[in-house]
């Protein structure tokens, strides 16, 4: 039988793999599949990169930037490295963890023709990108190929997102496949006029509860959404030795924060309300009051 595939996208203009990133791809491993990053924004792999893989029995592939993480999946799928009989799992470099082992999460949704850990109502139902699994079967529908023929080299990002993403969930829908989610975005009465983000407003039990035990890094780094409890993220982290904070504290600690505007007070309020975290609603009063002083 051949084995799983992970096909990983990976960008990092300083040429480096930070250790959180290694914890993943060696979680990925763990979890049976064979692993293949492709390393975008650079000619060659960079030495710190290939010494790394080479260790670890992961092939990987220099790309230039394009088409971000459909772009880079794409390319492996053009350069044959997609072949087999085996699912298939699309990663990135996008998110801390995971903060608990990664088997048994895994195991619990590859039955179906399709699974990722979250989905999304944004536009038209999808599947977050970010991770998520195909059978080969699901791969080789007609209308999955066509989204990862679509030319994602040459589009700007919200085309990525429109034509990748919401596609693939598109295609997903259109073929009739089978799909199981650890965490999905209905989530109460108002998740249908209301829609959020269970990575950004449910973070914490998201993680607690065991069905996505990852962090997104931008949500840690910006923050757009200025969701008031996020600063309690080290509680959420119960098992230190498996994964360890520091790992997002320095990796934190080199990036810069991308500003933007705050939502309005009733916004923030409202996802302070829906969040299924405990005491949302409460800090998010209290940073709100103590912003207005």
């Amino acid at each position: 039988m051949s084995r799983n595939i992970c096909l990983f996208a990976q960008y990092e203009p300083r040429g480096t793999l930070p250790v959180h990133v290694r914890h993943l791809l060696r979680q990925i491993q763990e979890c049976g599949f064979r692993v293949v990053m492709a390393c975008s924004g650079h000619d060659t792999v960079p030495d710190e990169v290939a010494a790394f893989c080479d260790a670890n029995s992961i092939t990987v592939v220099a790309r230039a930037n394009g088409g971000l993480d459909f772009g880079a999946w794409q390319h492996l799928i053009q350069q044959g490295y997609a072949r087999g009989d085996g699912a298939l799992l699309f990663a990135n470099d996008s998110v801390f963890g995971p903060l608990r082992p990664l088997a048994p999460l895994i195991s619990s949704l590859a039955d179906a023709d399709v699974w990722g850990l979250v989905d999304s109502q944004e536009v038209h139902w999808h599947l977050q990108s970010w991770f998520f699994g195909l059978s080969r079967a699901a791969f080789e529908r007609p209308a999955i190929q066509r989204v990862f023929a679509m030319p994602f080299a040459g589009m700007e990002r919200a085309e990525i997102v429109f034509h990748g993403e919401i596609g693939l969930g598109v295609a997903i829908r259109a073929e009739g496949l089978r799909v199981e989610v650890a965490q999905t975005s209905r989530t109460g009465r108002l998740s249908s006029v209301f829609p959020v983000n269970p990575m950004h407003v449910h973070w914490r039990t998201s993680i607690t509860s065991g069905r996505v035990p990852f962090l997104k890094v931008e949500v840690l780094r910006d923050n757009a959404q200025r969701i008031a409890w996020l600063k309690t993220w080290p509680e959420a982290i119960l098992d230190t030795s498996f994964f360890a904070p520091q790992w997002i504290e320095t990796h934190l600690a080199g990036l810069n924060a991308k500003e933007s505007p705050p939502p309005s007070i009733a916004t923030q309020l409202l996802r302070g309300a829906i969040s299924q975290d405990s005491g949302s609603l409460g800090a998010t009063l209290k940073e709100l009051l103590k912003a207005r002083r």
